[in-house]
């Protein structure tokens, strides 16, 4: 055997080249399925808050409804608008958040499970952050007094230490996005598509987009990504900040969804000639 460079000789059965190839395995069958229909944890959204993500943003876009206040829905059947206190709601909380005001933290009971807690701080804090603090509280019917409230997932509160969430799941998230995508007028001619959510704001009042993705016959010169489909070109623009956000949100909405079995793990493979 010989060693030259990045490659490695051995007699004249096989060639060993330093060109590995790293193949990532999805999740298929029942342990996708289970992923994309399953609602996110309200740990998990109020974990990816803490841990630096736009409060705002991440509520808007994951729940359905906080603490009884509904969000805005888009789907292929139609639209409706967010109650305006939820808009408020997750506006106060992401200002909240940017003040440095709000933490979570976990705390074991008395059977060994764990009580996630929200924690909206009053001390050390700008008077601008403790007067959102205190609009949020009434908006969302929360204790005026109470610094600590307990996240639970569903629609209502049991009292007012409680903070209630109603996740999204990641399938739910991706009907929102696709009914916000700019539909060729031919296909929705043609009734392979629905007119989506351009058509609905000619129709009412302007509803507010997760991501603004465009469409044309013409290749875009400068997009973030893009994909061809049917003789079309769907894609983001590269100066949309926002809706590259949430593109990159979306991706990691994958890993959330993660039910922790060690499956689809990447590969690593060197090959041989």
């Amino acid at each position: 055997a010989a060693l030259q460079a990045n490659s490695l000789s051995v007699g004249r059965a096989a060639r060993f080249h330093d060109r590995p190839t790293v193949t990532y395995i999805p999740l298929t069958g029942d342990k996708f399925v289970k992923a994309l229909i399953t609602p996110l944890t309200p740990e998990a959204i109020f974990s990816t808050i803490e841990s630096g993500w736009p409060a705002d943003a991440i509520l808007f876009a994951t729940l359905s409804r906080l603490n009884g206040l509904k969000n805005q829905e888009a789907s292929t059947t139609g639209f409706s608008h967010a109650d305006p206190r939820f808009l408020r709601a997750v506006e106060l909380m992401g200002r909240i958040q940017a003040a440095g005001a709000v933490s979570l933290r976990a705390l074991p009971d008395t059977e060994r499970r764990f009580t996630t807690l929200i924690t909206i701080h009053s001390k050390n804090i700008p008077q601008q952050t403790l007067e959102d603090s205190r609009e949020l509280r009434q908006l969302l019917g929360l204790s005026p007094d109470a610094t600590e409230f307990k996240l639970v997932a569903g629609s209502l509160a049991a009292d007012d230490r409680e903070l209630a969430i109603k996740p999204r799941s990641l399938l739910h998230i991706l009907g929102i996005m696709a009914a916000q995508v700019e539909v060729p007028a031919e296909d929705v001619a043609q009734g392979r598509a629905t007119p989506g959510l351009v058509d609905a704001e000619q129709q009412g009042p302007p509803l507010i987009r997760l991501a603004r993705i465009l469409s044309s016959k013409q290749k875009p010169a400068d997009a973030y990504v893009m994909v061809e489909y049917r003789d079309h070109w769907f894609w983001i623009e590269d100066e949309d900040l926002k809706s590259k956000r949430t593109f990159a949100f979306m991706m990691m909405l994958f890993t959330l969804t993660d039910t922790g079995q060690q499956q689809g793990l990447p590969v690593l493979t060197i090959p041989t000639q």
